[in-house]
Parts: C-alpha cells; sequence; structure tokens
C-alpha cells in the first residue's frame, strides 16, 4: 500500500501539484536536469510528500505530486534545492504550475488538462 494510498482510505482532502516545463533550448537539458533531479529527490523525501511522479508529454516535462496539506507542498516549494531550481528555471525553461485540493488522485490524463486550462505561466 502506498502512502497516497493510505491517505485516500481515511477520506482526507489533499494537496496535488502538476508543473510542467519544457527547455528553451536542447542544449540547456543538462542544466535543466541538474536542477530537477535534486528536485524530485527533495520532494521524495519532504515531509507530508504522499506521492511524486514524472512524466514526458509532448516535450514538457511534467511532475505530479501529492500533498497532506498546502502546507506541505508550500513548505517543500520554498526550500533548497527546489527553491534554487525555481530562480534557475526562468532562464531554461517555461511553463505553468497549478494546484488543487482533492479527495480522489487524478489521472494523469485529468491532470495535464486541469495544468492546460489552470496553470500559472512561469
Amino acid at each position: 500500500m502506498t502512502k497516497i494510498e493510505d491517505f485516500i482510505k481515511l477520506d482526507k482532502e489533499f494537496f496535488v501539484s502538476i508543473t510542467g516545463l519544457k527547455v528553451k533550448f536542447f542544449w540547456m537539458l543538462p542544466r535543466f536536469y541538474f536542477h530537477a533531479i535534486p528536485s524530485k529527490i527533495q520532494a521524495e523525501k519532504a515531509p507530508g510528500n504522499l506521492y511524486v511522479e514524472v512524466k514526458k508529454v509532448d516535450g514538457f516535462q511534467h511532475t505530479l505530486t501529492a500533498w497532506e496539506s498546502k502546507k506541505h507542498l508550500l513548505d517543500f516549494v520554498y526550500s533548497s534545492p527546489h527553491n534554487k531550481a525555481i530562480k534557475a528555471f526562468t532562464s531554461i525553461a517555461h511553463g505553468k504550475t497549478c494546484h488543487f485540493k482533492t479527495k480522489k488522485f487524478p489521472s494523469w490524463d485529468y491532470a495535464l488538462e486541469y495544468w492546460k486550462a489552470h496553470g500559472k505561466e512561469y
């Protein structure tokens, strides 16, 4: 049983975050991954994290995460190495991010549609 499955069984609301970034130029990929990989590892170990998955769709590298609370999500977002990645990504990539509260874990299809409709541009 995964952390997210355990949380859903408790019928509690949690926060889902969807980010999608595309590098501006292919030669920026090493710099992108220099920041993205430590951020993913950080998310997996962050307090309150329930789920982390990455997926490339239409040239965008997407991250789908779930968090016990908005506070847990924001604590992660504004701590290093993720905070350093945020500052670097504006020169490396473009894309959107968004989050929402739910009791049901979204499919990738739903998450991507939500991201397209509600994502905030970087």
